[in-house]
């Protein structure tokens, strides 16, 4: 017993045995380190994950319709479901082992997608680069599209064989391409699905663990000493980017969209450019008053039958082109007065990034596990309860969709409380 030698067990090291051992080629994956793949399974799986951005930023680039899409607005609901339970995952009640096993890849979605061990093994990257590529991915998603639309431009304008090049179908190409805001678009997408990676690392850089000898080190990373180095400059960067991202992008969400009138709100261009952040929500709706051709005030409901009123003030949709009534006299396009109405919700998502940082605030400065468990819970009750009141998406379904995803996340975090005992 006087000679008892103590150490971190094989593939570990560092303080308190957190840091997996690169000189055995351990790195990290998930809560635990484990041996890394092949170098060439680990090249191919960065290459697939480089083919798939690649393709998605392709479509982005080069898609020219902005037209609603059912899917867009599932994936975002689904994607907001991940993303809690991914973060409800490293509360210190994260679950049973099976439940590791089964949903522990739901964690990616809601961290860095460059701390995947896999990613780990071949990168090897230091904490503070790695938490700027972090920080930096909506910017190179949106060079990305900028330069993939630029490059099929160009290719497409080579239509000569001596290899001369139209001009001017270039430029007007470039120029309507300019004018649609895609940049702007692919960014705040970008943003949207980097928001949550973006504060959780931006949490986690603010998160030390007790001394260990008189030292404190980073939870996320223990090769890091806390507020010396690198870290001291992760800090910094930090606070700048938790105030200007993690709180100001949902209030300038909310800014935008609750102050855009409601005609701005139903313009094609604005649509481009904001349209993923409220397609789904209830907007308001464009109708045209037509005026009656003679001068009798009377009104009707609408729907009422023209070829059967006459001097009516009828409410009808707006439509393209001349009506012509019964008596033959055409109307003219300035005929129809559009009038926009109908309650808004499009700031909506606003709340659902708040919710989201919310429940990542809980994980990473709230330690002790039953106030964790417990604090998910009543912060998703109240979500339930928002929801509920404000109903915010047009069709039912979305609003059941996304409350059925709070209740199965409200479940999960009550189940974790009673893992406690």
């Amino acid at each position: 017993t006087s000679g008892a030698i103590y150490g971190c067990t094989y593939g570990y090291s560092g303080p308190l045995c957190g840091v997996c051992d690169a000189g055995v080629n351990f790195a990290q994956f998930g809560e635990t380190c484990a041996v890394c793949w092949s170098p060439w399974v680990s090249w191919l799986f960065l290459g697939i994950l480089a083919s798939i951005a690649v393709a998605v930023l392709t479509l982005v680039a080069l898609h020219k319709s902005s037209s609603k899409s059912e899917s867009t607005i599932m994936l975002r609901i689904v994607l907001g479901y991940l993303q809690g339970i991914g973060s409800l995952r490293v509360f210190r009640a994260g679950g049973t082992k099976a439940y590791d096993s089964v949903m522990g890849w739901t964690e990616v979605i809601s961290a860095s997608p460059l701390s995947v061990g896999a990613l780990q093994c071949i990168l090897r990257l230091p904490y503070l680069v790695q938490y700027i590529a972090t920080i930096l991915l909506p910017l190179l998603a949106a060079g990305a599209v900028v330069a993939i639309f630029h490059a099929a431009t160009v290719a497409r304008a080579l239509r000569c064989k001596a290899q001369c090049v139209d001009t001017s179908a270039l430029k007007d190409a470039v120029a309507t391409w300019w004018a649609t805001k895609r940049h702007l678009s692919t960014l705040l997408i970008v943003l949207f699905l980097a928001y949550m990676p973006i504060v959780s690392a931006s949490l986690r850089a603010l998160d030390c663990i007790e001394p260990v000898a008189g030292v404190r080190y980073l939870r996320s990373d223990l090769r890091v000493e806390c507020g010396v180095g690198e870290h001291a400059a992760a800090r910094a960067l930090a606070y700048i980017v938790l105030i200007v991202l993690g709180a100001g992008f949902p209030a300038g969400l909310v800014w935008l969209l609750a102050s855009a009138r409601k005609e701005q709100l139903l313009d094609p261009a604005f649509h481009a450019t904001w349209g993923f952040m409220f397609d789904g929500y209830r907007v308001p709706s464009r109708t045209a008053v037509l005026p009656s051709p003679t001068s009798d005030a009377s009104c009707e409901s609408p729907g009422a039958d023209l070829s059967d009123k006459r001097g009516l003030m009828l409410a009808l949709p707006v439509v393209t082109g001349v009506v012509t009534p019964t008596s033959g006299a055409p109307l003219s396009k300035t005929a129809h007065e559009p009038h926009v109405s109908g309650d808004s919700c499009v700031w909506w998502e606003a709340v659902v990034l708040a919710r989201k940082a919310g429940v990542v605030l809980l994980a990473v400065k709230v330690t002790n596990p039953y106030l964790q468990c417990v604090g998910a819970s009543l912060w998703f009750l109240a979500a339930i309860g928002l929801q509920t009141y404000f109903s915010p998406y047009a069709k039912p379904l979305f609003n059941k969709l996304e409350t059925a995803s709070l209740l199965a996340t409200l479940l999960t975090a009550v189940i974790s409380t009673t893992l406690l005992q």
